[in-house]
This record gives structure tokens, sequence and C-alpha cells, in this order.
């Protein structure tokens, strides 16, 4: 028999199967696939039969079997183990889908709720100079026109000038 004819090197059935070396010697390691013969130097030979088992492995994986759950389907062959394997897989997908379900409602809360506030009132921050509002004391029975009236807008223009606030509209417009 000749084995470079016959069989696949590790490296040669690595690279057909676009896995790694190393998975392949792991596969063999945990007693997941074993090489179908060894030559005197040790080195791993595959043959045909062992695209199969590497795409079973493959799909299995896809699905979201461990390793280990693989190992036992591949040894055993159950039907029924398999079918168990299948539908704890897919309780485990169920229970995803329904967390990353709350997830996205959560997202959309939010989502809603921002574009509320954007709705409803536009926030910004600066710096603004403070206005300065002077209030003079004011005596409340005095009504316009009376004198008592121009006394109170007099003291409030005269405060205004002492203090450097003299301007156009010193007198405000409420009193």
């Amino acid at each position: 028999m000749n084995m470079k004819k016959d069989y696949f090197m590790t490296g040669e059935l690595a690279e057909l199967c676009n896995i790694g070396k190393q998975t392949l010697i792991h596969y063999e390691d945990i007693g997941l696939l074993k090489p179908s013969t060894r030559s005197n130097n040790q080195y791993r030979y595959y043959s045909v039969d062992t695209f199969e088992t590497i795409f079973t492995i493959k799909a299995l994986q896809s699905l979201g079997l461990s390793l280990y759950e693989i190992k036992e389907y591949l040894h055993s062959k159950n039907p029924r183990r398999f079918i168990y394997l299948l539908n704890e897989q897919l309780t485990s997908i169920n229970d995803k889908i329904f967390e990353l379900k709350k997830i996205e409602s959560s997202i959309k809360d939010k989502i809603s709720v921002t574009q509320q506030k954007i709705e409803l009132e536009v926030v910004s921050m600066g710096w603004q100079e403070k206005d300065t509002i002077i209030v003079t004391k004011y005596d409340k029975s005095a009504t316009f026109p009376s004198k008592l009236f121009s006394k109170n807008i007099m003291s409030h223009i005269k405060y205004c000038t002492q203090k450097g606030l003299q301007g156009i509209f010193s007198t405000g417009g409420y009193f």
C-alpha cells in the first residue's frame, strides 16, 4: 500500500477541508477523529472516508454542539441521542432569541424616549454675560402721573447714575 498515493497527510487534509493542521491534531488528542493509519515514522495518514467525518463535525459545530457532544454522537450514532442534542440546541437558541428580543425592546424604548426629548425641547449650554437688574424701593401709593411717582423714578435714575449704569433705558419698564 502506497501511503502517499492512497491517503492524505495531516497538512493535505487540513488544507482540503479548510481547517487548521493543529485542529486535526486536537481532534485526535480528544478522541474525536483518529488518523486512518500511521507510518513507521509516526506520520498521520487519513483515508478518503475522513472527509465525511470532518464535514459532519463542521456541520454539528455550526449547530452549536460542543466537540464533546459531537464525539459522543459520532461514536454511538444513536439517532435518539442526536434528536435530544438538537432539541437542547433548539432550546438554547430560543432562550437566546428571547433575551435578544428583550434587549431589542429596551433599545427601541430608549430610541423612542430620546426622540421625544429631541422633539420637545432643545437643550443647549453656553456662556452668556449676566444681565443686571437694579431694583429701587418704590412707594406703592404713588400713581402716574404724580409728584411722588416722579420722585420714585428720579431716585432710581440717580442710583443708576451713581453706579455708572446710566443708559437710555435706565428706568426700565416696570415699577
